[in-house]
């Protein structure tokens, strides 16, 4: 008996994990620009 594959989500396979990150580091250069902490980073 053939094993049938789990189909993958769309999202997944097709680039989407580049394009949130695309968002994150954009997200994280406009709060440099302004001088905004970002939420989780450190600074002392």
């Amino acid at each position: 008996m053939a094993k049938t594959k789990n189909p993958s989500n769309p999202f997944s396979t097709g680039g989407g994990g580049v394009h949130f990150e695309a968002h994150v580091q954009a997200s994280f250069v406009a709060l440099m620009l302004t001088g905004v902490y970002a939420p989780y980073y450190y600074c002392k």
